[in-house]
């Protein structure tokens, strides 16, 4: 049974609506990332994605 099957089969139209609705809200309500400089060269990017990861394993967990 694919995903079509399924939703025709009997998935109640208030839940389909708020899965998409939710969906929505989450889509509209992200965080865009910065891009990277255009004139970047291999090794700042190296630099610059090393010292994300750094920065990304002292967040506290509660936070991730």
């Amino acid at each position: 049974m694919n995903f079509a099957e399924f939703v025709r089969a009997g998935f109640p139209l208030m839940e389909r609506t708020q899965a998409i609705g939710l969906l929505w809200q989450k889509l509209w309500n992200r965080e865009h990332k910065a891009k990277p400089p255009q004139a970047e060269t291999p090794e700042q990017t190296k630099q610059r994605q090393k010292i994300a990861r750094k920065a990304a394993r002292q967040t506290p967990l509660d936070q991730k």
